[in-house]
Formats: C-alpha cells, sequence, structure tokens
C-alpha cells in the first residue's frame, strides 16, 4: 500500500513537470519591454522626408537618422554639396531600410545611428566608393567594416571626390592611440597624454587609412 503511495506521488509529480515546463518555456521567450524594443530597433522601414547633408536625413515620423561608419565633408568643405546632392539623389522620398546596433541604436543626440539600404544596396558603401565620404569607425560599429574600407581603397586609387584633393603636407610619421580609429600628427595636442606603449605608429598616411582609421578633424593630417 505504501509503494502504490509513493508511485502515486512520482506520477503525479512527472505530470506536474510535464504540464509546467512548457508554461515555463514560453514564459521564458517573451522579452522584457526594453529588449523587445531594442530588438525592433535592429531594423526599421521608413520612407525619408529630408536629407540633411551627406550622412545625415529626416525620416517620415521626424526621426533624424546619423549614417553609421562614415563621415561627409561638412558645410563649406570641398564636395560637401556634392556629397549631400548624392544622398538626396539616392534618399528623397524613398523607402529605405535601417540596419542598427540593437544594444545602442541611438547617439547622444537621440538619432538613429545606421546602416541605410535603398533597394538592397549598403548606401554607406556607395557613397564612400563615390569619393563624397571616408571611413568613420568606432569601436562599436564595425558590422561592415570591410567593405566600407575596400570601397574607400576603390576611390583612393581611382582619385575620385575628396581623393581628387592633393593630399596634407605630410609628417615623417603618423600616430593613432591604443583602440582609436583616429590617426594623428605627431605633434597634435590630443595626443600629448596618451600611452606611448600603446599606441600605433605608421611610416605614412596611406598605411592608417588601409587600416580604417580616420584622419584626426584637430590636427587635420
Amino acid at each position: 500500500m505504501k509503494k502504490i503511495f509513493i508511485n502515486k506521488i512520482y506520477i503525479i509529480f512527472i505530470a506536474s513537470l510535464i504540464a509546467f515546463f512548457p508554461l515555463t518555456i514560453q514564459a521564458g521567450s517573451k522579452l522584457s519591454p526594453k529588449h523587445e524594443k531594442s530588438i525592433a530597433a535592429q531594423s526599421v522601414i521608413d520612407t525619408v522626408r529630408r536629407v540633411i547633408d551627406g550622412d545625415t536625413f529626416e525620416l517620415s515620423s521626424g526621426k533624424h537618422v546619423r549614417l553609421q561608419g562614415i563621415d561627409t565633408p561638412e558645410k563649406g568643405e570641398p564636395f560637401a554639396n556634392a556629397s549631400k546632392e548624392f544622398a538626396d539623389s539616392i534618399f528623397h522620398g524613398k523607402a529605405v531600410r535601417l540596419e542598427m546596433d540593437k544594444n545602442d541604436p541611438e547617439d547622444k543626440y537621440g538619432r538613429f545611428l545606421a546602416y541605410a539600404y535603398v533597394d538592397d544596396i549598403l548606401f554607406n558603401e556607395l557613397i564612400i566608393k563615390r569619393g563624397l565620404a571616408r571611413v568613420y569607425l568606432f569601436r562599436g560599429n564595425q558590422p561592415h567594416k570591410n567593405e566600407l574600407i575596400a570601397a574607400q581603397t576603390e576611390a583612393r586609387r581611382a582619385k575620385v571626390g575628396i581623393w581628387s584633393i592633393p593630399a596634407p603636407s605630410p609628417e615623417p610619421y603618423y600616430i593613432a592611440p591604443g583602440g582609436s580609429f583616429r590617426f594623428h600628427r605627431p605633434l597634435c595636442p590630443l595626443i600629448k597624454n596618451i600611452n606611448v606603449k600603446k599606441a600605433k605608429r605608421f611610416t605614412n598616411r596611406d598605411d592608417a587609412l588601409d587600416r580604417g582609421l580616420s584622419p584626426c578633424r584637430e590636427c587635420k593630417p
């Protein structure tokens, strides 16, 4: 009798596990509101209302987008107008698919940080190929690093756009602080306190550009 009672308890226990686990798995698969928002931000499809400059535009929703991995000439600089006009010719009134980092989809200004696709063409790469933008990487935004660097190499070799402008006066060498995606002239004030042991040294400007580094905006190497 005792043995039968124990078996009944065991059967009840197993049945409860079978009933409980599907609910547990289902509940466990539900994302928190914060996580759901993050996942949803990975890919957004919207229409471009207005192009602000070569690497920034406004969506029909009113949200601003800053393109990842690139930097276009600022207003007043050579090819700034050409960069904006090219972006406008591709984006204006078009549906775009935005690819964003789910963990960090916005910058401090509340703009989406994104790679933009129009008809499955990666615009970030396209504008670099035209010589109207340069590679501008950060630690966390490198999904298309190789494509962007390859596009820039192609534009540099063809001497199109910004690469048709004579290079700045050369230095004996250039320096990039450890972990940084910028390179500097040796006497740039922004690197006077860097850790020399972790810094990288480049014998010429092309070596730094080939690695996907971009010139410092202060010393403009």
